[in-house]
């Protein structure tokens, strides 16, 4: 059993004057799983997680009004019992 984000990466674009930008991926799986099963994790505080749900576009926001300017990566996995983890 898997599951998988769709698109797998995202990438954000933001400044100075804009922050914030929120942009959306679908997660699947490819058994029958309970929603409830599935937790979201993320590698770095700025980014936030939406509530799960399977099969709908779900919105990942970043804040980098507290960064410095530079590139910044961060990974958010999927995961539930049983089940080989997403990467975003």
């Amino acid at each position: 059993p898997i599951l998988s984000f769709n698109p797998n990466s995202l990438n954000f674009n933001v400044g100075t004057n804009n922050p914030i930008d929120t942009q959306t991926s679908t997660l699947t799986a490819n058994l029958p799983i309970n929603v409830g099963d599935v937790t979201l994790s993320s590698t770095a505080n700025w980014v936030t997680l939406p509530p799960v749900s399977l099969g709908s576009p779900l919105n990942f926001t970043v804040n980098a009004s507290s960064l410095p300017i530079g590139v910044h990566n961060a990974t958010v996995t999927a995961s539930a019992p049983g089940f080989v983890d997403a990467q975003l």
